[in-house]
């Protein structure tokens, strides 16, 4: 017998594995061996078995073992009757019709139209590899393209939740605590003060919310804010607070935010040199810093951001390096504009409008055709300055614990007579341009006690009332001594109840915190009695909606008729374009006080 060594050449990966899958399908798939068997033996021409040449191929290429030398014995068929074989890989192509053939196939076929030389082989090879590597890159591809798809659709939809997560967090620490879109929280349920116990205007309670709105959507063409700067150059904070609520009227009716601007550069007045009040917490060596006060050291949030100085630090973080322009109006220079036209349409134009303006102006805004009404119905006119007020102006805790320690002392279960005695110069209506008159005085202190007794036969023969006689002074020695000496000349009318002097000392934060807690606890008293023309006791009658007892002149007590404050200069409304008699009603003035 003749040894014909056969070469098969070492597959590259990765027809290795095709070559795995091409022997399980041959082994498995009987019906296409059967197949390729017959199409054999159609194409065999040479009278030879070729069945049996091709089953005998088939067997040698499912048994041949890769990189190895077989010998064919004599049942295998010479290579004159086969041709000559080639070198053939176990490469699966495709056959004419798009089915996979067995690898015998194509050495059949080759074999019947007489393709037997080195060429053929070599094309019988490189197809099959071709068509391998189209299949391979293609399923590469595939896969490569759907990773990226879920990596692109997964790194898109972190990227979405990272966005809703930071603009959550941004609304969060930089709404003020408010969302636009979202329900309001109810910020009144706690933090309500007394004065609304038993009821809250719907207006006012509103306003908060609107204002929360514009204020979260600043950078927006339809938020609009005003800006009212406080103490300006008071030398006395509640000085300014007419002027504060004229303001917050303003803001309502003309659907802006308010922002309470302090001003930078104001400071308390220096201490006093006077030695007797000294043991009241005067220094001589009180620094700048320390006479420096902010809005926040005195009055709490009214249920919204006000403060000027925080929104604006919000304001211009975004890439806005410069304050916007603030567009200064005094209401009182444009009576007529205050009082006759639309305020909204006629200040539309600029975002930001200031007001410096100290005065009394709610009034005019209140006499206004295009308000009018709607106010009447929402609030009482004759009561919404107290309303405004006491709604707006909250004093801070340290504030709040002052007054209730004071109240729990003295006042609770006491008649109380509040005396606001405004005695320096400039400090209030009066004959001659030094301090209030003696006489004046002194008929405050009179008329203090004809009060009490007047009032006796309204106490229970039981009762444990006692008689409080609290006074709210700018000179606390003068008053001091004043009451020494009236009991030292046995007027019991006065001294016979317990004297409680309250004066603003110190200087700072301390003496505007005393200035605030005066003012609270004159609206307290059952009876007050006021200095003409001083804001402090306007303001105390007027936050608790009390007609004060105004001690005009050194021989006249006079009971006003207003529980408000007045407007200066209610003559310039008579001027005005839009001028009715009834427009004087709506808040009548009492013209025997001095409005200050």
């Amino acid at each position: 017998p003749s040894y014909h060594p056969i070469i098969i050449p070492p597959p590259q990966w990765p027809y290795n594995h095709a070559i795995k899958d091409v022997r399980e399908r041959s082994r498995g798939n009987e019906k296409r061996r059967a197949d390729s068997r017959g199409r054999a033996n159609t194409l065999d021409e040479t009278g030879s078995s070729s069945r049996d040449a091709v089953n005998a191929r088939s067997r040698y290429m499912r048994n041949a073992p890769i990189h190895a030398m077989e010998a064919v014995g004599p049942s295998t068929p010479s290579p004159d009757d086969m041709g000559a074989l080639p070198a053939t890989s176990s490469m699966v192509g495709r056959g004419r019709r798009g089915r996979r053939s067995h690898p015998g196939h194509a050495n059949a076929h080759a074999h019947a139209h007489g393709h037997r030389g080195d060429s053929a082989s070599e094309a019988n090879y490189a197809q099959p590899t071709h068509e391998y590597m189209k299949q391979v890159r293609r399923k590469a591809a595939e896969r490569l393209s759907f990773r990226w798809r879920f990596l692109g659709t997964f790194g898109l939809c972190c990227l979405v939740a990272a966005a809703v997560t930071l603009g959550l967090l941004a609304k969060l620490e930089g709404g003020f605590g408010v969302h636009e879109d979202s329900e309001q929280p109810d910020v009144y349920q706690d933090s309500t003060p007394p004065w609304f116990k038993s009821h809250l205007p719907a207006i006012l309670s509103s306003y908060a919310t609107s204002h929360n709105k514009l204020v979260h959507g600043m950078y927006s063409k339809n938020s609009l804010f005003l800006v009212h700067e406080i103490p300006v150059n008071s030398s006395s904070v509640h000085d300014s607070f007419l002027g504060l609520v004229s303001s917050f009227m303003l803001a309502i009716v003309t659907d802006r935010a308010l922002l309470v601007q302090w001003t930078d550069d104001w400071l308390t007045p220096m201490p006093t040199t006077d030695l007797s009040q000294l043991s009241s917490g005067y220094t001589f060596n009180a620094s700048v810093d320390s006479r420096r006060v902010r809005l926040s050291d005195v009055f709490d949030k009214p249920g919204f951001e006000w403060d000027y100085d925080t929104f604006m630090d919000r304001y211009t973080r975004d890439s806005r390096d410069d304050e916007p322009e603030l567009y200064a109006w005094d209401p009182l220079y444009r009576i007529n504009d205050l009082t006759c036209k639309n305020l909204g349409d006629h200040l539309k134009a600029h975002k930001f409008v200031k007001i410096t303006n100290q005065d009394y102006f709610m009034p005019l805004i209140q006499m206004n055709p295009h308000y009018s009404d709607w106010l009447e119905t929402e609030l009482t006119l004759t009561k919404s300055f107290a309303d405004l007020f006491n709604f707006l102006l909250r004093p801070s805790a340290p504030v709040l614990e002052s007054i209730e320690r004071f109240k729990a002392r003295y006042m609770d279960g006491n008649r109380v007579i509040g005396m606001e005695m405004s005695v320096e110069k400039s400090r209030g209506d009066w004959t001659g341009d030094d301090a209030m008159p003696d006489a004046q005085q002194n008929l405050f202190i009179s008329h203090a006690g004809q009060l009490i007794k007047e009032t006796d036969d309204q106490v229970a023969p039981d009762s444990t009332e006692g008689v409080v006689f609290m006074l709210v002074t700018d000179n606390h020695g003068q008053l001091q001594s004043k009451f020494e000496e009236l009991e030292a000349s046995d007027n019991n009318a006065i001294t016979a109840g317990v004297v409680a002097i309250l004066a603003p000392t110190g200087h700072g934060v301390s003496r505007v915190m005393l200035e605030i807690q005066e003012l609270w606890l004159l609206g307290y008293a059952e009876y007050i009695m006021t200095t003409p023309g001083s804001r402090i006791g306007i303001l105390g009658a007027a936050r608790t909606h009390k007609a004060p007892l105004v001690v005009i002149d050194e021989s006249t007590v006079h009971q006003s008729t207003a529980a408000y404050p007045c407007l200066a200069n209610y003559r310039a409304v008579e001027q005005t374009t839009c001028f009715v008699p009834s427009m004087l009603l709506k808040v009548p003035a009492d013209n025997a006080v001095p409005c200050g």
